[in-house]
């Protein structure tokens, strides 16, 4: 008789794929983090530099004025203390991100494990369904043989 394949472990499978798919949100989202922490530094070094700019222009003039330079001299150090925080916080999410890339190389292991050992059990399954049905015909066609031979024997006794 024909039996539908159950995998014993597919809860187990797909408590895996579950595990997987989170660790793919989970770096999905820390890597968005980090893009958009590293956008921030690219554009507080575009204001660094056209405060620069600005601030070698007044220099350049024919009477130097003190208070925008003293400004300019301010927002640059407010500047820079922003992107070694920033710096330091990329830092810090670039180990995060390996960490949790870690975990998803891991997690899909363990799934790809388990989805392997399912390939392995399913092959199995079919092989042994397939002993069982050639097991049927066999029998099937013996009781055919014995079924006509009887036959035969029956039809030139008479």
């Amino acid at each position: 008789m024909l039996r539908k394949f159950a995998f014993p472990f597919e809860k187990l499978l797909k408590i895996k794929n579950y595990r997987t798919k989170e660790a793919q949100r989970a770096l999905s989202q820390s890597l968005k983090i980090l893009q958009t922490r590293m956008n921030d530094l690219s554009a507080l070094q575009a204001n660094e530099t056209r405060e620069k700019k600005h601030m070698g222009y007044q220099l350049r003039k024919p009477r130097v004025v003190i208070e925008p330079i003293n400004i300019s001299l301010r927002y640059l150090a407010n500047n820079q203390a922003e992107i070694i925080f920033c710096n330091d916080d990329i830092r810090k999410l670039e180990t995060d991100v390996e960490s949790k890339r870690g975990l998803l190389v891991a997690a899909s292991r363990e799934e790809e494990k388990f989805k392997k050992y399912r390939e392995k059990t399913i092959e199995k399954y079919k092989l042994r369904q397939n002993r069982e049905m050639n097991k049927q015909i066999d029998e099937t066609a013996s009781r055919m043989r014995k079924i006509i031979v009887g036959e035969n024997i029956l039809s030139s006794r008479k």
